[in-house]
């Protein structure tokens, strides 16, 4: 946000806080906008919308509720990290899966495949891996890194075609040549 938006949005904060019967001193306006000054008012304005539609909207919102949502939203196109994790959080040390993500997940990926079975220190280190890679990136190139188990090959490209992430040509080809009715039925699915 630039200093021309501190009107609209200590007005936008104190109408949400008012909805919480909370009032908004000049001492906290302060503390709100340091620490989101560094996102977009229109950014902003979307985190106080779902804070106050989602769960934890029963109680207010304080800056840390906001900056956790905002940190894991992309601006690039890009998964937030949340979303990213939940994507290969299954697939760690698991040969058999494919998975279909972009080259800031592939690099977090690696970065923590081989971490065991400590799901908690992994999704910690592919979170903050993944963060850094978004940074700065360019609109998401999709990939594939694929598995030994044909059905599930089949199933994540299919997925994958079907969000738009890579093209039914390019499906055709990750397919195993031994699938052929899969194939016709990508190609039938999402003609080229």
């Amino acid at each position: 946000m630039t200093n021309n938006d501190q009107a609209e949005f200590h007005d936008l904060l104190k109408a949400t806080l008012e909805v919480y019967g909370q009032d908004l001193s000049a001492a906290a306006t302060g503390i709100w906008w340091n620490s989101l000054k560094r996102f977009d008012l229109a950014k902003v304005r979307e985190s106080l919308s779902v804070h106050v539609q989602s769960p934890q909207g029963r109680f207010a919102p304080k800056p840390a509720d906001l900056i956790a949502w905002l940190d894991g939203q992309s601006s690039n196109g890009h998964p937030g990290a949340e979303e990213a994790w939940s994507m290969v959080a299954n697939s760690l040390n698991d040969e058999r899966a494919t998975l279909v993500l972009t080259g800031p997940m592939r690099t977090a990926f690696f970065a923590v495949d081989g971490m065991g079975m400590d799901k908690i220190s992994a999704r910690m280190a592919f979170l903050e891996v993944y963060r850094r890679e978004v940074q700065g990136a360019d609109a998401p190139q999709w990939s594939a890194i694929l598995g030994w188990d044909v059905a599930g090959r089949t199933k994540a490209i299919e997925d994958a075609v079907a969000l738009g992430r890579i093209s039914a040509p390019h499906a055709l080809v990750l397919l195993p040549s031994s699938a052929v009715e899969e194939r016709d039925a990508i190609e039938a699915q999402f003609p080229a």
